[in-house]
């Protein structure tokens, strides 16, 4: 990640890929209906239930921020 990244939509899931992931960063995501498939390592965990994950990755650099009404988010 080069900088901060913020995507909402009100119906449809979210996807983040990387070739590599980031070594520092921020994730928050927040749905009404909808779950989160988080695949980095190091990843600490504020909060964790099944719409809203809060995270930070080593400093917490950059922030990938996801909101949905209706869809999940996938980071890989």
């Amino acid at each position: 990640m080069l900088g901060d990244v913020a995507v909402s939509t009100s119906s449809g899931d979210i996807r983040f890929f990387y070739e590599e992931e980031p070594d520092s960063c921020k994730l928050v995501y927040q749905s009404n209906s909808g779950e989160a498939q988080i695949h980095w390592t190091g990843l600490h965990y504020e909060v964790r239930n099944e719409n809203k994950v809060r995270g930070t990755k080593a400093e917490g650099e950059f922030q990938l921020t996801a909101e949905t009404s209706s869809g999940d988010l996938k980071v890989g």
